[in-house]
């Protein structure tokens, strides 16, 4: 991927987040593809994402809400 397909790719996949349907393989492969296409700051921001959102699902928190 080019880093034209990567911006379009994190694009699609923070909809997701914003609707609450996040696919972690496929955010888990962007980050593969983001690292590879060496855009590291966006493969960083996806993990710190991602990993919101597991610690937001384990705990019982919706998207929208704030940790507390």
């Amino acid at each position: 991927m080019n880093h034209n397909e990567i911006i379009i790719q994190k694009q699609k996949i923070m909809g997701k987040f914003n609707t609450g349907n996040v696919d972690v393989v496929e955010t888990l492969e962007f980050i593969a593809n983001a690292e590879k296409a060496h855009c590291f700051a966006i493969a960083d921001d996806m993990k710190r994402r991602l990993d919101d959102h597991v610690d937001k699902k384990d705990a019982g928190i919706r998207s929208w809400q704030t940790k507390g």
